[in-house]
């Protein structure tokens, strides 16, 4: 005992224990005086033996609290079968305690036993048994006990979030805590205590709620008031991921307040309605959060008590959502710092249930193997909180899939909501809706010092800490996550465009050192650096994105939502120079549309699929001839198949487990490239329709544009559509992490838009056409034959090359113009969607002096006439038509 004392006392000065050492050195005071025990050593009303098992806090009680460490708990053993065996019938944590009978007459070891002690008492026995409990109930593949949450469910309200946390509950050896009310004492209410004291505190509770034997993962969802305290929940536990659900405004208003009753839809007017006065979104609308004007732009706090139910209602949401936007934004930058792997992600209610096995196999770590996920799926369908005459209440269509009650709400929901959510809600979203699950799981897996979790000890590691002192063994009040993480996420020099995320107008703004386009002028536009070199530093085969991109990076970034900046944009356009437009809302609206469940819904059947061995893709013409000597064809490894969309989906989450996890290489793991394009229906001519979804999602590329390409200036044209008639539908490519589209060129203008994911393109001018080592002729000309992830190849055929490098993300439209050499390459499982129109002049000498023919469809600037140029004489014959991207 006094070698396991000693032993405690080492652990507690190492870790920054040293004010209590000061008092132990100074005042004498035992270990017991120091943690709140009384002169007896006695913490509470009883004390905690070592056979107590599984009792875990149910309620606080800060009544006459002299320190932190005397804060009463009541502990009780919960009947944690009940939410194992019907998730949704037991749906919230005081539904648990209830039916526990955690009313003090229960045998000790019992369902409903309990205990009062203090809070010193109860951290000093976790740390005391944490050993024997690892020992005996540990993690079956860690060995080790729970050392911190899996993951944390965040939400504003009626978004699905008890749905999800019933879906956390049905995994296999784990427990999901769902609005339990001893977490939430420390993270909203305070208990008036100093924010270091609170965070020690909420630390040991949370463990001590994970103390159920055989318990592997543990998951918080928390009540919806903790979104405007969520930096206190991420600084005590900064290794663990979270999402943040949320909804479209107006169902999650109509909801709250009940405004889709006959009452309210028969004349109720802004502010004067009485129903959902009580609901969490009107809860402070007598006293609002200080900063909550100045977060949402309001005159004064009056503006926000005064102004009615519903526009308080939307008022708090927007709060909620601006704090969310602020954590996520800093735990981004933590996270990339090495500070802490618990990034988060916003998701929307449109993308439930689908969306969830994904989040818990890829940002909560937590295996999801096939019967797990199915019974995840079959919890999705039973009405999330079906307790007592609501039980038998379904959340299913007829073919058993999930159903959703947004278009109940939005079709009945009053215009004054609508209204509300356009001044308070709506302005803000576009930095929320960029921080997606994908970026999220990009973010974990390629983030500086966050390629895996800090590792939890094991029996053997806390054996050997017990018998030597070693500093390996964390105390219960810290985070669990080695050293005591910092929170400061302002990094200098710290840009989130340049690691694939943007941060708003701050991200935007921010352009790589290397190249000040703002000062260059076009002339100098874009920088360009060499190829080999960018290639060494970051192999074409490598998805995960190096700590230091943006050495390579010389693109400008355009805010999509500034007309200034748009017209900027234009000026770029005109030049034909690429850019990349960033926050296009309409490709942020299709981010949200285009989940698995409306993909597949829209895209039946087999469908035209790309398979290669490996995850380099070349293209070939169907109809082109291969060729030999000189001119050979590069060997053709790809073939044609047809996949379901489900398939594919399928096997690009396996790419992503295999190749992002490092288990398999990219160059030994067959990829899928599923593509499908849109194509305007022409009764006269005999045409049918195909994929009209994606025409009626993507309105940038609206071919119903007038044809302006050759009446009127192109930068007065359309944005995106520049001659209409020149189109030529709207092709998508669906990605696998991994995939390499050979390096080439295409005729015409090109926009390559980000629905899904994320994509690397390597760049370069047409002046760069004799550096490319292209193939002339053949099934794939136009494309460089050399490998561009051989270093032994690219190093001797590429040696002049010149390029440059940006990443693309959702929201996000770059512009290739017409003859630029690109090559993508999929970051992840990633949507793009593309379309060009018109081939303007500019560079067609350059591929014509290069040995290829090139066809222009606009007026020459200089001549005004149409231009053909034609290759050298005794060159190669022209190259097929050109590659969809």
């Amino acid at each position: 005992m006094v070698a396991l004392v000693a032993w405690m006392l080492v652990v507690l000065a190492a870790n920054g224990w040293s004010v209590r050492a000061a008092l132990r050195a100074e005042k004498g005071m035992s270990e017991a005086e120091i943690w709140g025990a009384d002169a007896n050593g006695y913490y509470g009303t009883e004390t905690l033996k070592d056979s107590d098992i599984g009792l875990v806090p149910i309620s606080l009680n800060p009544t006459g609290q002299g320190s932190v460490w005397e804060i009463k708990v009541g502990l009780c053993i919960l009947d944690q079968e009940l939410r194992n065996k019907d998730p949704s019938g037991v749906p919230m944590f005081r539904f648990l305690v209830q039916k526990s009978g955690c009313n003090g007459n229960a045998k000790p070891g019992t369902i409903g036993y309990s205990k009062t002690v203090r809070l010193g008492e109860l951290r000093a026995y976790l740390e005391r048994t944490e050993l024997d409990w690892a020992r005996r109930f540990g993690n079956a593949d860690t060995k080790s006990a729970v050392w911190r949450p899996a993951g944390f469910v965040f939400h504003e309200a009626r978004v699905g979030s008890t749905l999800v946390s019933n879906m956390l509950q049905s995994l296999p050896n784990s427990t999901s805590y769902s609005e339990s009310s001893p977490p939430m004492d420390f993270i909203s209410r305070g208990l008036n205590l100093p924010r270091e004291d609170r965070i020690q505190a909420f630390r040991v509770v949370v463990r001590a709620m994970g103390r159920v034997p055989y318990l592997n993962y543990l998951f918080f969802k928390f009540q919806s008031g903790a979104v405007a305290h969520m930096d206190f929940v991420v600084d005590s536990f900064p290794d663990t991921p979270w999402v943040f659900l949320k909804r479209e405004p107006v169902e999650v208003m109509a909801s709250l307040l009940g405004t889709f009753s006959n009452a309210v839809r028969t004349g109720a007017e802004v502010g004067k309605t009485t129903q959902g006065a009580g609901t969490p979104c009107t809860r402070t609308i007598r006293a609002p959060p200080e900063d909550m004007a100045a977060a949402l732009g309001a005159s004064s706090q009056d503006e926000l008590r005064n102004g009615g139910t519903e526009a308080f209602c939307a008022a708090h949401l927007g709060y909620l959502e601006y704090r969310a936007t602020e954590s996520l934004k800093a735990a981004a930058k933590r996270a990339m710092a090495g500070k802490g792997a618990g990034v988060g992600a916003a998701v929307d209610y449109k993308e439930l249930p689908s969306a969830v096995p994904r989040i818990i196999r890829e940002m909560f770590r937590v295996p999801v193997d096939k019967a797990a996920e199915a019974t995840m799926m079959e919890v999705a369908t039973v009405y999330s909180k079906g307790t007592n005459k609501r039980a038998k209440k379904t959340s299913a269509h007829e073919d058993g899939t999930f159903k959703s009650d947004s278009e109940a709400k939005v079709r009945t929901a009053p215009p004054q909501l609508a209204e509300a959510a356009e001044k308070y809600i709506l302005p803000r979203r576009k930095a929320l809706e960029q921080f997606t699950v994908d970026a999220a799981i990009n973010l974990v897996k390629t983030a500086a010092g966050s390629a895996a979790l800090p590792a939890v000890p094991t029996v053997e590691e806390l054996q050997a800490a017990k018998e030597s002192g070693d500093e390996k063994h964390l105390e219960l009040s810290k985070s669990g996550n080695g050293p005591e993480s910092a929170t400061d996420s302002s990094e200098k020099g710290f840009s989130l465009v340049s690691k694939g995320l943007n941060d708003g107008k701050e991200a935007i703004e921010l352009v790589p050192p290397q190249a000040n386009t703002a000062d260059a002028g076009l002339s100098e536009y874009p920088k360009l650096f060499s190829l080999p070199e960018m290639l060494d530093a970051w192999s074409v085969d490598e998805p995960r994105v190096p700590s230091d991109y943006g050495k390579y990076a010389s693109l400008r970034v355009f805010d999509f939502t500034s007309s200034e900046e748009v017209e900027l944009a234009k000026s770029y356009r005109e030049a034909e120079v690429p850019f990349v437009a960033r926050g296009v809302p309409n490709l942020l609206r299709a981010n949200r549309e285009w989940t698995d469940e409306y993909l597949e819904r829209n895209l039946p059947g087999a469908r035209p699929t790309e398979i290669s061995p490996t995850n380099h893709f070349m293209f070939y013409h169907k109809g082109g001839s291969r060729q030999s000597g000189a001119t050979a064809q590069y060997p053709i490894q790809t073939h044609s198949a047809r996949k379901t969309f489900r398939e594919w989906l399928d096997h690009a989450r396996q790419i992503d487990e295999e190749v992002l996890s490092g288990k398999a290489t990219n160059r030994e793991t067959e990829h899928w490239y599923f593509r499908a394009s849109s194509r305007h229906a022409s009764p006269t001519k005999g045409i049918r329709g195909e994929n009209s979804f994606i025409t009626k999602s993507l309105t940038i590329y609206d071919r119903s544009k007038p044809d302006n390409g050759d009446e009127e200036d192109v930068a007065k044209s359309d944005f995106f559509i520049l001659d209409a008639a020149a189109q030529r539908g709207i092709h998508c490519r669906f990605g696998q992490a991994g995939i390499v589209a050979e390096s080439h060129y295409d005729g015409g203008r090109n926009f390559i838009s980000m629905v899904r994911g994320r994509k690397r393109y390597i760049l370069s001018p047409p002046s760069e056409c004799p550096n490319y080592n292209l193939l002339f002729t053949g099934a794939s000309a136009r494309h460089s034959k050399t490998d561009w992830g051989d270093p032994s190849d690219y190093k001797q055929t590429l040696a002049s090359a010149k390029a440059l490098e940006v990443i693309i993300e959702p929201g996000d439209s770059l512009y290739v113009p017409s003859l630029w050499f690109h090559l993508p390459i999929s970051l992840d499982t990633n949507i793009q969607c593309n379309t060009r129109s018109g081939s303007p002049p500019e560079g067609s000498k350059d591929i014509a002096d290069c040995g290829f023919g090139v066809r222009v469809t606009e007026t020459d600037k200089q001549t005004s006439t149409p231009k053909t140029m034609a290759p050298p004489p005794g060159a190669p014959t022209p190259a097929p038509k050109p590659a969809v991207s």
